[in-house]
């Protein structure tokens, strides 16, 4: 499958319902429902929940990489700031696959480190 869109429409076909249908079951208006399909509008966090309950599949199989991606970043930014997380990003693009696991490593004795230090 591609999108989300496209595995919303697909699954709503699949369960034999109409736009309306699905809204009503998800509890938003039937264009919203159309737009999630066109690529007009991502459903949020709480919709996608909803959806997978409705279509009866996994969150995770509504979701595509690059939203999940983006939300991780997101939440980085957040917590880090803009700045900080920019520049952690323009470092680890240069690892290579070795340096990559010892940064990965690093970071979970820093963190494991941190807790005993609490």
């Amino acid at each position: 499958m591609g999108s989300v869109g496209d595995k919303i429409r697909l699954l709503r076909e699949q369960n034999h319902m109409n736009h309306q249908e699905l809204a009503f079951k998800v509890r938003v208006g039937p264009g919203t429902i159309e737009k999630f399909e066109n690529g007009e509008k991502i459903p949020d966090v709480q919709t996608i929940l909803k959806l997978s309950t409705v279509l009866d599949v996994p969150a995770a199989e509504l979701l595509e990489q690059p939203y999940v991606l983006e939300s991780a970043i997101s939440e980085l930014i957040k917590i880090i700031g803009p700045v900080k997380s920019k520049q952690i990003l323009n470092k680890v693009k240069d690892l290579t696959e070795e340096d990559y696991k010892e940064l990965i490593d690093w970071l979970e004795d820093k963190k494991t480190h941190l807790r005993v230090l609490q």
